[in-house]
């Protein structure tokens, strides 16, 4: 009896580890395919990528024309699309020459990219001339429709100059700097505001309007006033949702050099 015991707990013990090395070996097999599924679809998304990203190319640089000859490429927009570029990065070249002039000259500048809102304006400046008074720069956009349809941006700009008691009684000493030079310096006002503000500037003794031209442009052009020495650049465009205005603004002029009312 001990005898066929034994056998019969070996024989146990062996189906025991057959069961177990079978288990085992399904599971690898199960896992294998698992893995060999998701490989396909890896491999199906990443083919119908790589053909989205090549019809992509092809459609924005390329056309192709079959002719008698063969197939002709027509590479006008490619080459449109590099004139772009270029001419973006003379652009750039012309801002970071225009940010490193304070370094080169003896100015005082503002230099600033924003948006605002439609009945807004934009104001910059608070810098001190040698005089001890204080300058503000102020652009105000508003759509206008041309004789032939087209949107334009009208800017009215305005170039003040004050005494300190002036411009803290309009609250405009929020924008005061010690700073000559200044990167992203400036507020939006209401429109209505500013207004009611200049002509209450206007009415004190050491408040001068040196310049209020105006312009009209299309949407992403410069328009550029030189006063003597003063000088303003601005590019407006609408935003994406025409709620507003998108506005790179640069004003300069020499730290010692006076801007005549105009």
């Amino acid at each position: 009896m001990k005898s066929n015991s034994s056998v019969f707990a070996i024989s146990l013990v062996a189906a025991a580890v057959v069961v177990g090395v079978v288990a085992y070996y399904q599971g690898k097999v199960e896992s294998l395919r698992t893995e060999n599924r998701e490989l396909r679809k890896e491999l199906a998304l990443g083919e119908r990528s790589s053909r989205r990203v090549v019809e992509n190319r092809l459609g924005q640089y390329s056309k192709f024309d079959r002719e008698e000859g063969g197939v002709t490429m027509d590479v006008s927009g490619l080459a449109s699309d590099l004139i772009l570029v270029e001419e973006e990065k003379e652009k750039l070249r012309g801002q970071l020459d225009e940010v490193l002039k304070p370094l080169r000259e003896d100015i005082l500048s503002s230099t600033l990219r924003t948006t605002i809102r439609k009945g807004e304006v934009l104001v910059t400046g608070g810098y001190q001339t040698a005089d001890g008074r204080f300058q503000f720069a102020i652009v105000e956009p508003t759509l206008q429709t041309m004789a032939d349809g087209e949107t334009a941006i009208h800017l009215a700009t305005r170039h003040l100059s004050m005494g300190a008691e002036a411009m803290l009684s309009v609250g405009l000493d929020s924008l005061q700097t010690t700073a000559g030079n200044t990167l992203q310096h400036g507020e939006a006002w209401e429109s209505a505001e500013m207004a009611e503000v200049t002509q209450e500037l206007l009415a004190y003794n050491d408040v001068d309007l040196l310049t209020a031209p105006q312009a009209l442009v299309l949407p992403g052009e410069d328009a550029e006033v030189m006063v003597g020495d003063y000088r303003m650049r601005t590019t407006p465009d609408i935003t994406v949702d025409g709620a507003g205005f998108d506005i790179e603004l640069r004003v300069e002029q020499p730290r010692e050099g006076e801007v005549a009312a105009q």
